[in-house]
């Protein structure tokens, strides 16, 4: 089957930005989860979101990405018990997230990112996906320590408002 040469450029480039998706995941995986090292990855992900050819195929790839990157993420920091990673781990991808155009994921993120936050400290107080609501809980229950955390989360949900 011959190609034409725009066709085959726009597969090569497609292909090339499913690898970096994978290869920034396995990376952010293995450096969290072995190494203790806070996840880089979120900090390309804008510069990616714009390498694939459509907003078609950007939507389904970003869509499986999340999902597999979620649960994925979760379960081995259960598994290993390395839990208290998830609450810094999904706001930093959060802010990564929040570059994009379709700040819903990002959004998403700060969602689950403060229900961790709350999960760890033992506190099913809020089953909300409201943000304000579970902002609101979490300055409630936090404590000096957590300020640097609230500092970010503040951050990240004002970039996301900023639509």
């Amino acid at each position: 089957v011959d190609f034409a040469p725009e066709d085959y450029k726009k597969f090569s480039q497609f292909m090339i930005a499913c690898q970096r998706l994978l290869i920034g995941f396995f990376a952010d995986f293995h450096y969290q989860l072995f190494h203790d090292m806070p996840p880089k990855f979120s900090s390309y992900l804008s510069e990616l979101y714009d390498s694939f050819p459509d907003d078609e195929t950007r939507q389904l790839m970003f869509d499986h990405f999340m999902k597999s990157h979620d649960a994925t993420f979760t379960a081995t920091t259960e598994i290993i018990e390395k839990d208290y990673f998830l609450p810094d781990f999904k706001l930093q991808l959060a802010e990564g997230l929040a570059t994009l155009s379709d700040k819903s994921w990002a959004e998403k993120q700060l969602i689950a990112c403060m229900k961790s936050w709350l999960d760890l400290r033992i506190m099913n107080v809020s089953t909300s996906d409201d943000v304000r609501e579970l902002k609101n809980t979490v300055q409630d229950l936090s404590v000096f320590e957590d300020n640097v955390f609230l500092s970010k989360l503040d951050a990240v949900k004002q970039q996301i408002q900023a639509m």
